[in-house]
């Protein structure tokens, strides 16, 4: 079995059931065996990208994250947080993206759903808000958000939070 990890523009193979004789050569067999091996785990890798759950009622908000991203990630975007476990479960998103200002529940409490969900509890979380104050952090802390960034951001700070939140996730 060989294992695919996608990392940036490159992959890293990880051979968990290889076995190489003495010398490391590999006669022809092993060859051909390997190489269909590899061939079949990198269109595996390469069907399932990265996706992520943006929760923002503004459109053009929306809107400006799908151009940013979307040439890197599969993004699945909402206005309001309505059914969010339900699209969760559907979409298997590896990271969300919150806005706190929704329609029906804030992203306080939608956070505190995903977390409250045996199943969904170590899903990345992060907000990305116009709220500045102290006090919509230190909720966003309560709710057990793993980031918070406000609006507006900047594109490399964006990019980079979500990349460290992907890295660091049990799931990554």
């Amino acid at each position: 079995m060989i294992k695919v990890m996608e990392q940036r523009d490159s992959f890293v193979w990880n051979f968990t059931s290889m076995k190489i004789n003495k010398g490391g050569a590999m006669n022809a067999k092993e060859k051909r065996s390997l190489r269909k091996e590899l061939r079949e785990e990198l269109e595996e890798s390469s069907r399932r990208r990265v996706r992520l759950l943006v929760i923002e009622d503004d459109d053009d908000i929306r809107e400006a994250l799908r151009l940013l991203l979307g040439g890197q990630y599969d993004l699945v975007g909402l206005s309001d947080g309505a059914g969010i476990l339900d699209m969760i479960d559907g979409q298997e998103p590896d990271l969300v993206i919150l806005d706190v200002n929704l329609p029906g529940k804030d992203g306080f409490e939608l956070c505190r759903m995903i977390r409250s969900t045996p199943r969904h509890r170590r899903l990345p979380v992060m907000f990305l808000t116009v709220l500045r104050d102290d006090e919509s952090f230190v909720r966003s802390v309560n709710a057990n958000a793993d980031a918070y960034l406000n609006k507006p951001f900047e594109a490399g700070e964006l990019k980079g939070t979500i990349e460290r939140l992907l890295c660091s996730s049990p799931s990554a």
